[in-house]
């Protein structure tokens, strides 16, 4: 019993980091706005570089739950109620994560404490979701397309819209294709600190 709550002490741990290095990346305004006028096509949207950037501190302080609205300069066009709601499901996602990581690091503690600290089937546990990550990264890097429908249709049914959208103009697959590195990035320093305090705990 011991072993199989440990275990599963490490799986939550480590969702909860994998949570954090996505979640920290996704709602940084400096990385949006950089991948919006990266990767948004300006000759045929005919925006500029200083609407993106108002546009990407628009829409990261309403996910943020820093506007109560959001309202978005462009499109010229306009945005559609159906891509409002979605984008307040997202921002009902954003607000979620932080209980979520407050909840998982709790229970993550708890399991541990319920019948003592077994450090191998933890490292167990924690190894079984850095696996699976790292071959979503995988995945990511050689057929992120169908890698973000996937999630879409799982996580966000109401999210997938036609790509003549104008407002979907604004948010390119490539713009997405710009997160992995810094998610990545980020998994690899918290694998990293991870180590290092199990190889501490091992030596204590």
């Amino acid at each position: 019993m011991r072993r199989a709550l440990c275990f599963c002490a490490g799986l939550v741990l480590a969702i909860v980091l994998a949570i954090t290095a996505i979640a920290g990346p996704a709602t940084r305004t400096g990385l949006f706005v950089r991948a919006l006028i990266q990767t948004v096509d300006k000759a045929r949207t005919g925006v500029t570089d200083e609407q993106l950037a108002a546009f990407g501190e628009e829409t990261m302080a309403y996910l943020r739950g820093e506007k109560p609205d959001w309202q978005p300069q462009i499109p010229a066009e306009g945005v559609a109620p159906s891509f409002r709601a979605h984008m307040a499901e997202v921002r009902g996602w954003v607000s979620a994560l932080k209980w979520v990581i407050g909840a998982g690091i709790l229970l993550c503690i708890f399991l541990c404490l319920l019948r003592g600290f077994d450090r191998p089937a933890f490292i167990a546990g924690a190894c079984t979701v850095v696996g699976l990550i790292a071959a979503v990264i995988l995945w990511a890097l050689v057929d992120f397309h169908s890698l973000w429908m996937i999630l879409h249709r799982v996580f966000i049914p109401g999210g997938i819209f036609p790509a003549g959208e104008p407002v979907m103009q604004l948010f390119p697959l490539s713009l997405f294709f710009q997160y992995i590195t810094p998610v990545a990035g980020m998994l690899l320093v918290e694998t990293l600190l991870f180590m290092i305090i199990m190889l501490k705990c091992k030596r204590t």
